[in-house]
Order: C-alpha cells, then sequence, then structure tokens
C-alpha cells in the first residue's frame, strides 16, 4: 500500500510537473474563447445580458449543430472546440508512454506488480483531467470578476442564441446544467484513458490521431458511440429537443471507463515489455 501510494506521488511529482507547455496552451484558448463569448454577447444590443459562469462553460463545449452529411455538402469544422478537446488529450498523451520506457519498468521489475503501475497511470490521467477543469474553472472566474460579469451557475437565456441555436430548436428552460457538466468530464476522461490504453499497444502519436479522429467523426455523424457528440452543447438534449441523452453518454463513458482501467490491467499484465521497448 506505501509502495503503491508513492508510485502515484512520484506520478503527480513528475507527470504533472511536465505539463507546463501544455497548460499554457490550454490558458490561451481559454481566455481566447472567453473573449469571443464576451465580444459576441455585446452585438446583442437591448437583449444583452451579464454572462454567468454557466454561460462561459456552455460556450467551451459549444460544437456544433446536428446536420445531415452529405459528400457535397461542406461543414464548417468548429475549430475552437477541436483545440480545447485536443489540448487536453496533449495533456495526457506522452507522459504514461516514457514512464513506461524508464524508471516505471524498473518499478515494475523491483515490485513485480504491473496492475499497481497500471492503477497508478489511470489515478493519474484522471488527476489531470480534473486539473484541466480547475484551470479554465480558475481563470474564468478571475475573467468574470474582471469584467464584472456574473459567478451564479444557471445559465442565461441569450447563452444558446448567441451560440446559433434557433428557438424552436432549444429545450424550454431551466436547463439542468449539472448534468451537462457531468457527462462532460467523464465523457472527457473516458477518452483520454482510452487513448493512455492506445499509446501503450500501439504509440503516442497513433493513439492522438485516433482520438482526434473520434472528435472528427463525432462532428459528422451524430452517432451515441462516438463520444465527441456528448461534449457539444448544441447536441446535447439538456439544451436540444432532438439532441443525444446526457444520462446515456453518462452510462457509454462509466462503460468505457471501467473497460479501459479492467480490460486495460488485464493485456497491460500478459504484455511483453521487451518487445514493447523494441
Amino acid at each position: 500500500m506505501v509502495r503503491a501510494l508513492n508510485l502515484v506521488l512520484l506520478d503527480i511529482r513528475n507527470g504533472i510537473s511536465t505539463l507546463w507547455h501544455s497548460g499554457l496552451l490550454s490558458c490561451a484558448l481559454f481566455l481566447l474563447m472567453n473573449l469571443t463569448l464576451y465580444r459576441l454577447n455585446e452585438t446583442m444590443g437591448e437583449q444583452l445580458v451579464p454572462m454567468s459562469l454557466g454561460d462561459y462553460y456552455v460556450n467551451m463545449f459549444t460544437g456544433i449543430k446536428n446536420s445531415e452529411f452529405r459528400p457535397d455538402r461542406l461543414i464548417s469544422l468548429p475549430f475552437m472546440w477541436l483545440a480545447i478537446l485536443s489540448s487536453i488529450l496533449y495533456f495526457t498523451l506522452n507522459y504514461p508512454h516514457k514512464d513506461l520506457e524508464g524508471i516505471g519498468k524498473y518499478f515494475i521489475v523491483l515490485s513485480g506488480n504491473r496492475l499497481k503501475w497500471w492503477g497508478s497511470k489511470c489515478l493519474w490521467v484522471f488527476l489531470v483531467v480534473l486539473l484541466f477543469f480547475l484551470i479554465w474553472l480558475t481563470l474564468t472566474i478571475v475573467w468574470l470578476l474582471l469584467i464584472q460579469g456574473s459567478l451564479k451557475y444557471p445559465i442565461s437565456s441569450n447563452i444558446l442564441i448567441i451560440l446559433g441555436l434557433e428557438l424552436e430548436m432549444m429545450v424550454q428552460p431551466p436547463w439542468p446544467i449539472t448534468v451537462f457538466v457531468v457527462v462532460t468530464f467523464f465523457t472527457v476522461l473516458a477518452l483520454c484513458l482510452f487513448q493512455m490504453f492506445l499509446s501503450l499497444c500501439l504509440r503516442p502519436i497513433l493513439a492522438f490521431m485516433t482520438s482526434t479522429a473520434i472528435l472528427l467523426l463525432s462532428v459528422y455523424f451524430m452517432n451515441p458511440f462516438l463520444l465527441g457528440n456528448y461534449l457539444m452543447a448544441t447536441r446535447s438534449n439538456v439544451f436540444v429537443l432532438s439532441g443525444v441523452n446526457s444520462i446515456t453518454g453518462i452510462l457509454v463513458s462509466f462503460g468505457i471507463i471501467l473497460v479501459v482501467i479492467i480490460g486495460g490491467g488485464w493485456y497491460f499484465k500478459r504484455m511483453d515489455l521487451l518487445i514493447k521497448e523494441d
């Protein structure tokens, strides 16, 4: 137990300390998205209302409205949405693989317990995802204090209109924003854990390309097994009448998390580390 705790503390120290450059990128993206929403809100004229903390959260996960995919029709990519999610995927990409090629392998040899290493890395991914959301929360609270915005949790009536939804598409308020926060957090966690598993089976760059491909496919296809759909406010049944079911998203994400933790541990326990090194 003490050795496992030491491994977790070592991951926190070594793993999170290498993320400063990714953290700076995420901070820049958060501030850019906050500034964009602030400027959009100013165009509302007489309908202008102070944006709340919930509004800025929805803005981070706006995504794009569902459109029928046709080869002859172009669909604009939600670049900021892709950039935000790609940054958190990159956040969690390299450390587990590098650790396995270095000090992690020596820990496994000395302890004779691969599952402790695997469990520690799963916990590390969870902590990094949590850190990502806490960075957003801290920056956005500071931003709201600077612009004298609202620190209240409920979202305002204008936010979904600003983000491009028509009134006839929208669920009647109040919107259960807590459900949307839960599904987005656990969907991001599921994606990151799945990517970590792939990075050990393949290579980090291939795992990152696969995760990004899932997000891109989610833009074009509104399928409940494409996780990116649960990360779009403009496709969530919390806000949109024909949106994807957030409870289904939570269950799918929990299922993926459990499969990765249990199945990944089973696979890693039998993986040939010498071949992996080669």
